[in-house]
């Protein structure tokens, strides 16, 4: 549930805007942002692609050094 829009910032091209969201998980919404090629500038405790990625990572630096 979309609960605010606020621009926070625009400079050029650049607009920096903050989401409010109420309920549930954040996470899908993120994820959304992010396949649209969005920046995120400011993370939450239930974006789990960072973590997601930072421990595919180490499996694969297992991987390697095996």
């Amino acid at each position: 549930k979309l609960l605010g829009v606020f621009i926070s910032k625009m400079d050029g091209d650049l607009v920096q805007v903050t989401v409010k969201i109420g309920g549930g998980s954040i996470n899908e919404v993120i994820q959304t942002l992010r396949r649209y090629s969005y920046n995120i500038v400011s993370g939450h405790e239930d974006d789990t692609y960072v973590e997601s990625l930072k421990a595919r990572s180490e499996y694969l630096n297992k991987y390697l050094n095996i």
